[in-house]
Formats: C-alpha cells, structure tokens, sequence
C-alpha cells in the first residue's frame, strides 16, 4: 500500500494564479470533489498544514500549479488524506465523477 496521497484543492484565482484562499473544488485521484453548490469555503495554506471548515491536516508537500494555475497538490499521510477525505463529505461535498469503487465509499459514507 501507498504511504502517501495527494489531493489537488482549486484554490488559485483563475484570473491570475496568485493564492485565493478559497476553494469549491477538490480532487483525488481520478475523482472530482465540489461543495454543494460551488460554494467556495475558506482555506487556508500553512508550511505543514492546510486548514478546510476550521480544521487543520498535516502536509508533507505542497505543489503550485498542477494541470493549470488555479490547482494546487497536497501531499499527505494516506491516514491523513482519508480524515481529510471523510471531513470534506461531513462538510457537504460531493462527489461530481471519477471511478465507481470511490463514488460508493463517497456516498455510503463509511468511515475514513
């Protein structure tokens, strides 16, 4: 198993590229993540951690511009990623695409 997951957040100002410091969009590997409704919540970028919906999860990396300029990747414990993963949907994300075995997990919302 991989020790490591990384999850991409939208938090980059499509005009310009520069840290928005908010995010509605969210994804994991090959899975699209949205709020309900798009709408954007506050976020927040440490040198360790990033913070979502008043809580904070440890990073162990952080990449700027992935794909284009408005997504930034997060690298993280795959312990990590799932609590992160889990308080997204607590928080009213949803899954919008990606793989089957995902949306499952997704919407049966079991445990991290």
């Amino acid at each position: 198993m991989k020790k490591y997951a990384s999850i991409h957040f939208a938090c980059n100002d499509g005009d310009d590229g520069s840290f928005a410091g908010r995010v509605a969009a969210a994804a994991y590997a090959e899975n699209d993540l949205e709020t309900n409704g798009m709408r954007e919540v506050k976020f927040t970028v440490g040198e360790d951690f990033i913070r979502i919906h008043r809580r904070n999860f440890k990073i162990v990396g952080h990449s700027y511009w992935v794909g284009n300029w408005c997504w930034d990747a997060f690298r993280m414990k795959r312990g990590e990623a799932k609590r992160l993963l889990a308080h997204l949907r607590k928080n009213g994300w949803q899954c919008t695409g990606g793989r089957v075995h995902f949306g499952n997990w997704w919407d049966k919302g079991s445990p991290a």
